[in-house]
């Protein structure tokens, strides 16, 4: 995805996602490339759909209990399939879990009359509702994970994560 070529990156995140139906991560990624990259929404419509609901083998998107997941299958739930009652679903279960997290402050215009966070809730709610009764919790991510709804990816200047020391070593080599 990062080197730009959509065509060999859709061949790995099918291989990705058939390899390990069952990690939030890999499915989120797969998701969001369908949807912004790929624009299939027949795919995305068929990737969601199947897992709306949990099977023997596979658990649906709220049983993964991935926050990240959730928030972005809630716009999708809402925007392309019209599934008001999942999207609901979805959205409640991310600000529930991490009201604090990435993704539900940049997806929360979307739920919310495009409003940010901070306008609806004001300073003294956004503090009351993240710290006091939800507590803030952490959800370890990549460091190159942004919110692809609506930003341009802009490596950061204090990377000090795995990432650069690996960039920085096939460099030189």
């Amino acid at each position: 995805y990062n080197l730009n070529n959509p065509a060999t990156a859709g061949r790995y995140y099918e291989k990705a996602q058939a390899a390990n139906p069952n990690s939030p991560l890999i499915f989120r990624e797969y998701l969001m490339f369908l949807e912004l990259v790929k624009k299939d929404n027949n795919k995305v419509r068929q990737l969601l759909s199947s897992r709306r609901s949990s099977s023997a083998s596979l658990p649906s998107v709220l049983d993964l209990k991935s926050v990240t997941l959730a928030c972005e299958a809630a716009v999708t739930a809402k925007d392309l399939l019209s599934d008001y009652q999942w999207s609901s679903q979805l959205w409640d279960f991310s600000k529930r879990e991490a009201p604090g997290h990435r993704c539900v402050k940049t997806n929360w215009p979307l739920f919310n009359n495009h409003e940010a966070m901070e306008v609806t809730l004001g300073q003294w709610g956004l503090f009351r509702n993240i710290f006091w009764e939800h507590s803030l919790q952490a959800e370890l991510a990549s460091m190159a994970q942004i919110g692809v709804r609506f930003e341009k990816y802009q490596p950061s200047l204090h990377n000090f994560s795995l990432q650069a020391s690996f960039s920085a070593r096939r460099k030189s080599s």
